[in-house]
């Protein structure tokens, strides 16, 4: 089970990525300041969360949890 909880977490974290470039591409388009930080806040925290989930990921799995 707690495989399947980390695999969950880091797809959720990669559309959190992929859905920050897609507001990115808005932003610049649109030339919105506000809506640019956003999209650099949602792909830094995707990409940060996505490290960290994949850092616990294989400290458990080294361990034998599963």
């Amino acid at each position: 089970m707690d495989q399947f909880t980390g695999d969950i977490a880091a797809m959720l974290e990669v559309a959190l990525i992929g859905s920050g470039l897609a507001v990115l591409h808005f932003a610049i388009k649109e030339q919105a300041k506000l809506l640019k930080a956003a999209a650099y806040i949602m792909m830094i925290g995707g990409v940060v969360g996505l490290l960290c989930t994949s850092y616990f990921w294989f400290t458990y799995h080294q361990v034998g949890q599963f």
